[in-house]
């Protein structure tokens, strides 16, 4: 519901490289509500290809092992990119600048997501839940520093 809504409530003009995209989903037939308390505790990912399956912890984000950061972490998802940006650029312009500050700094993501946040808004489902700000501030460091 909410992305046809979104589709017809004004996300279709979205900035380049930007589009609203409709998952395949099936209806839920159960309208019984999730108990939250009955859940494992443990959420699984993988990668097509890779041939690793990741277990992690849902109540703190980390591996099951308590040791190893998860790599859909914020933390560790920034550091893939960075290491993208420098396979193809030779450089790695994010080194040591906040992830909140170039979160603002990506103009076409910050127009998207007030667009995106309207529509929720005005279609009346809710409004986009935000996190502490303290969450995106890290960095990340060359590794021959850490």
């Amino acid at each position: 519901a909410v992305g046809i809504n979104a589709e017809y409530g004004g996300c279709q003009e979205l900035p380049e490289r930007y589009g609203l995209h409709k998952p395949l989903i099936l209806p839920v037939s159960q309208q019984e509500p999730r108990v939250v308390s009955k859940s494992s505790g443990y959420s699984m990912n993988w990668i097509l290809g890779e041939g690793t399956v990741e277990i992690t912890k849902t109540n703190t984000g980390r591996k099951a092992n308590d040791e190893d950061v998860s790599r859909l972490a914020k933390h560790s998802l920034f550091e893939k990119f960075n290491e993208t940006c420098e396979a193809v650029t030779m450089s790695r312009p994010y080194l040591g600048r906040l992830y909140l500050d170039i979160k603002k700094d990506a103009k076409n993501y910050q127009v998207t997501k007030k667009k995106v946040v309207e529509v929720l808004k005005e279609g009346g489902f809710g409004g986009w839940i935000k996190k502490p700000v303290e969450q995106d501030m890290f960095t990340i460091q060359n590794k021959d520093t850490q």
